[in-house]
């Protein structure tokens, strides 16, 4: 019953307002503690839907030892790993990361492979601990320290993607009181308010004038910064202003990894300005500037996967609203065109024809990853 009722739209758009998880997370606080529990989910009895992905491996290459961890997530990317890697037959024991003698467990592995939930924590522990991996202890690691700098940091892709002139949503970032005090007055209303860790539209609002915006501003500089959707979570010190684009009544999401692309519609529900997190999610054959540009992003940020977030606007042009190394994959069908699941798959040329069947992202992943390792690793 409770989660059915969590499912419903009207809950999901009354969970994102500001004063409902306020209200939450000043009642979590006030009741007694308990630790947090955060079950291992494991689905491998439902995986043989998909196609198996496997990969050539020269027969004089020895096949790296791998420590493979056990995410948090639901559905979880670890069983996806695993089948991946009982397939290709790579010798692989699980790896507790989380443990005080992590560090010292990892010399019996050369690759670190896991998955990372959308937790703020967690996310900081996986990046600290990945740096020491992949730089004292020489590991190589899926996702890398590079990818963590860039996961669920909305103010990092945001920068990033502008360097190499993507069609990022125009957005004003300050770090400085003053400057956002003499900007404010020049924006153009309304604006969307974000903090940099947050999926499914937790944590976005929409600001309707300069009033709210010198609100935001006051809190977050405040000495002890604005509260946010997570209560061990504050913004301090800085604003995200983004500009309010109008869309055209949906997003997309569209996954690229490796030479394919996978994505769907998420339609906006009426007197609302968010589609992430509402539910609405609608397959179909996707626009073909919506699958170019997630492969153009892949390929010059040189990443292994992305699940990029569009907008059409009214004028027809794509936004960017922001990327994903890691999101929720309930199915092996993130792709339909005329009801039939499958993949985009671009060819030397680059252009793509479309390949029926069902694929675990998570195993593509990790393709492009061990094509990736040999390529670097051929002298050895």
């Amino acid at each position: 019953m409770r989660k059915d009722i969590k499912k419903t739209l009207w809950f999901k758009r009354l969970n994102r307002t500001r004063w409902f998880w306020t209200a939450k997370n000043t009642v979590k606080d006030l009741v007694q503690k308990v630790p947090a529990s955060y079950p291992i989910v494991d689905d491998r009895q439902e995986l043989e839907v998909a196609e198996r992905v496997l990969i050539p491996w020269p027969g004089d290459r020895v096949k790296p030892r791998v420590g493979l961890v056990q995410d948090r997530n639901s559905p979880p990317y670890w069983t996806k790993y695993e089948r991946f890697l009982r397939n290709n037959q790579f010798p692989f024991e699980y790896y507790d990361i989380h443990r005080s003698d992590w560090l010292a467990t990892s010399e019996q592995f050369d690759v670190i492979i896991g998955a990372i939930g959308g937790r703020g924590p967690e996310i900081e522990e996986h990046k600290r601990k990945t740096f020491f991996l992949e730089k004292y202890c020489r590991k190589v690691c899926f996702p890398s320290f590079e990818t963590l700098m860039w996961y669920e940091d909305k103010i990092y892709q945001y920068e990033w993607l502008r360097m190499f002139n993507f069609p990022v949503i125009e957005t004003f970032i300050s770090h400085s009181y003053q400057e956002t005090l003499e900007s404010i007055p020049q924006f153009d209303y309304p604006l969307v308010t974000k903090v940099p860790v947050g999926a499914g539209s937790l944590g976005v609002e929409l600001i309707k004038n300069h009033k709210q915006s010198e609100s935001v501003a006051r809190q977050a500089f405040s000495p002890v910064g604005r509260s946010t959707y997570w209560p061990y979570l504050r913004q301090k010190d800085y604003v995200y202003f983004q500009k309010f684009q109008p869309n055209d009544g949906y997003d997309l999401r569209v996954i690229a990894v490796g030479n394919k692309v996978f994505g769907y519609y998420r339609d906006v529900p009426p007197r609302e300005f968010r589609a992430s997190g509402m539910g609405l999610v609608r397959k179909g054959a996707l626009p073909e500037d919506a699958v170019q540009l997630a492969m153009q992003v892949i390929r010059k940020l040189d990443l292994v996967i992305a699940a990029v977030d569009l907008l059409r606007d009214p004028a027809g042009k794509l936004h960017i609203i922001e990327m994903s190394a890691f999101i929720q994959v309930e199915t092996a069908g993130q792709l339909h065109v005329d009801g039939v699941p499958g993949a985009y798959v671009f060819d030397s040329s680059g252009g793509y024809h479309f390949k029926p069947g069902k694929f675990w992202i998570q195993e593509l992943a990790l393709s492009e990853f061990y094509k990736r390792w040999l390529l670097s690793h051929k002298d050895m």
